[in-house]
């Protein structure tokens, strides 16, 4: 796996990873350096030298998957000096106790969304969607409460144009589109789906084409606010409900889309048919 600080990781069989510093220069050997990470403090930390899968988010930190749950390396620069760092596993506050986030799940696959989610999936227990930093639990998929067709997950692929998650299972191949597609920094090109929307749509409104964490308001033809949101990654969705939960009538609607990093601004229409 490349990594956007311009090292290589590659899993070494019951060995744990090894992480090479090419300098930059991948064809000229001499420079090199590497280092081999394992569950030894101040030789990675890992929780064990087995290693699943592992993913670097789009903050540049590596998410690392073992037979003993999740490791995540926050600073790979820290590797190639005189001090290197440990990876740290992930601390979540459930019924008033302090646990180790997986802690006894084997973790088979990690895929990063456009809005820096971890889709983790697991040998035993489906998939989780966790919330960037890892705290949060978004949802849990199984195959008691979804369509997932196993618990086994084998791998985990997105479709970031189009929000569309794979999962490669046990007994199959199921996919979920979900509302955090790859973004755009210059928002040129935002789109509504379904436009206009037909009484029997009963799906949310997906507004494409956004920038990383975009403010998206939708007022009505009056410019009455009638809701708010963020995107996740490129992607903001609306149930095409007013901030306390009612259906909105017929008519046309505004959508305001903002970022105040990119200083970008773009306003779409949506046609609402009851």
């Amino acid at each position: 796996m490349p990594t956007s600080r311009g090292y290589i990781w590659a899993v070494a069989t019951n060995r744990g990873i090894l992480v090479l510093n090419t300098a930059g220069t991948l064809s000229a050997t001499s420079d090199d350096s590497y280092v081999f990470l394992n569950e030894e403090t101040g030789q990675g930390g890992l929780p064990v030298r087995d290693v699943l899968s592992m993913e670097e988010d789009l903050d540049g930190e590596v998410w690392v998957g073992t037979y003993q749950g999740i490791a995540v390396f926050y600073n790979q620069d820290c590797l190639f000096t005189g001090d290197p760092c440990d990876a740290e596993q992930i601390l979540i506050n459930q019924d008033g106790n302090t646990q180790v986030l997986l802690e006894t799940e084997a973790i088979t696959a990690i895929e990063i969304d456009g809005g820096n989610r971890k889709w983790v999936g697991t040998q035993n227990s489906g998939v989780f969607l966790f919330s960037p930093d890892g705290i949060e639990t978004i949802a849990h998929f199984t195959e008691e409460n979804s369509p997932l067709p196993s618990n086994n997950i084998f791998d985990i692929a997105i479709n970031h144009g189009t929000g569309e998650i794979f999962f490669a299972t046990e007994k199959g191949l199921v996919s979920l589109m979900s509302d955090a597609a790859n973004f755009e920094v210059e928002m040129n090109n935002v789109r509504v789906f379904p436009n206009p929307v037909r009484p029997d749509f009963t799906g949310v409104i997906s507004i494409d084409g956004l920038a990383f964490d975009t403010d998206v308001k939708i007022t009505d033809a009056a410019g009455n606010l009638v809701f708010e949101t963020s995107s996740e990654g490129g992607r903001a969705t609306w149930d095409g409900r007013t901030r306390d939960g009612q259906p909105v009538v017929n008519g046309m609607y505004l959508v305001y889309a903002g970022n105040a990093e990119t200083r970008n601004a773009r306003v779409a229409r949506i046609a609402i048919l009851r």
